[in-house]
């Protein structure tokens, strides 16, 4: 089986957020549109609590080319209880905006959760595979 392929055991919506919960174990959040709010993160946080039972799980976040999170929710993302229910996220970005944004969120506001950024889904899925 290629790497980024997994079958889905639960799947769902929360506002601009596409959940799924994989079965090797990783959580991989999709963003549609261009930019969410902080109380649209929480409820994402909320969700996906629910859907892996309130267990730390490693997350794999993947957006549209656009999608940037607005400067609360990127103040709010370096705090640990930005998601307590994370064990490792990765960051898979695919425009120059988001590098851009990506490298000021990790080298200006360095976040205290264990949250890295990569170019490729495959390389972070290994990262990702690392904390299970």
């Amino acid at each position: 089986m290629d790497i980024n392929e997994a079958n889905i055991v639960n799947k769902i919506r929360v506002g601009v957020f596409m959940v799924s919960l994989r079965t090797d174990g990783l959580v991989h959040v999709h963003a549609s549109g261009d930019e969410i709010d902080l109380p649209g993160y929480k409820k994402l946080v909320e969700e996906m609590a629910k859907m892996t039972s309130w267990k730390k799980v490693p997350v794999l976040c993947t957006a549209d080319e656009f999608f940037i999170p607005n400067e609360d929710v990127r103040k709010y993302l370096t705090k640990p209880e930005s998601n307590p229910y994370s064990l490792a996220t990765a960051l898979v970005v695919s425009s120059i905006s988001q590098k851009l944004v990506g490298n000021f969120f990790m080298t200006v506001m360095k976040p205290t959760r264990r949250i890295r950024i990569f170019t490729r889904k495959d390389d972070a899925i290994k990262w990702l595979r690392s904390y299970l």
